[in-house]
């Protein structure tokens, strides 16, 4: 049914079932033949297909284009392959029960999906109407933003410092140690994930009200090795305190990662913070850049 105001999206997925829903009418997509064997692993493209049964090399193209290692069109094009291979097999399946008269075939050369597999030898895709490859779809993957970074150096030359205990326990007899550091961090890696959810707020006279929400659902940071160096820490001391650095240099490397980890967390929930307030008072600004409705999103939950 179509909604008023709704926009209707339409998934690689949707174009991929009404392919094998042809190819099965033609007889050329049966289970237990060519690789045809059971539905989908990925439960969700399952039940889009209408748990109808895949070869191994589709359901594969499926898991890479789920981890999102290959893009609709690559997808589509495996999955138009398959079925050219099937209308293959089943040429010569018919060949043989006819005693080689090619006029015995069922399957014309004229049928769709023979045309269909035509135009990919020519190193064309069919025609697909309204379907766009890049149109953000929230049902098959709601990541709105994806970032990693791998490999970097962070580099921080001459910055001041000072050791020294706390006030309530110091005395006039406890050093105080300050000076210029160095400090280089190697191998580090940020990989970070951000999707689009919508979240109930109250339930007002005027009815319930709904807001889109970017949602921070994976951060993962890592590094391999912090090297930290010190001087013009006064009375020839900087050799000691090196060595003490580098004896806690496992402990240095483990406090610099939490706070590395600490910060990018802290700068992206603020920054999310600000733009879902901006979205809750704008709910269709984000809702058009992204060219969905509300209904497209799912409901945003707070475990506690």
């Amino acid at each position: 049914d179509n909604f008023p105001g709704r926009v209707m999206e339409e998934s690689v997925l949707d174009h991929i079932r009404d392919l094998l829903i042809q190819a099965q009418s033609y007889g050329c997509w049966k289970a237990g033949i060519g690789g045809v064997a059971n539905p989908p692993s990925d439960r969700y493209v399952a039940s889009t297909l209408n748990n109808m049964p895949v070869s191994t090399v589709l359901n594969c193209g499926i898991e890479l284009w789920r981890n999102l290692e290959i893009d609709d069109d690559e997808l589509l094009e495996i999955a138009i392959r398959d079925v050219s291979y099937q209308i293959q097999l089943q040429k010569e399946r018919e060949l043989k029960l006819s005693g080689g008269d090619t006029s015995a075939s069922g399957v014309s050369d004229q049928t769709p999906i023979t045309m269909a597999a035509s135009t990919l030898t020519e190193g064309k895709l069919p025609d697909t109407g309204s379907f766009d490859a890049k149109r953000f779809n929230p049902r098959v993957d709601p990541t709105v933003f994806f970032l990693e970074m791998r490999n970097l150096t962070l580099n921080l030359d001459k910055f001041k410092f000072r050791i020294e205990k706390a006030e309530q326990f110091r005395t006039i007899l406890d050093p105080v140690i300050d000076g210029k550091g160095s400090l280089l961090i190697q191998n580090v890696s940020i990989r970070l994930r951000v999707e689009c959810a919508k979240e109930r707020k109250r339930v007002t006279a005027l009815g319930e009200t709904l807001s889109p929400v970017l949602v921070l659902k994976e951060l993962t940071t890592s590094l391999e090795k912090v090297d930290l160096k010190v001087k013009d820490t006064g009375f020839g001391s900087d050799w000691i305190v090196n060595r003490a650095v580098d004896a806690f240099s496992d402990e240095i490397t483990k406090i610099v990662a939490e706070n590395l980890r600490e910060q990018i967390l802290e700068q992206v929930k603020k920054a999310l913070e600000n733009l879902n307030g901006y979205f809750l008072v704008n709910p269709n600004l984000l809702l058009d850049v992204l060219g969905i409705s509300m209904e497209d999103l799912d409901d945003y939950m707070v475990w506690v």
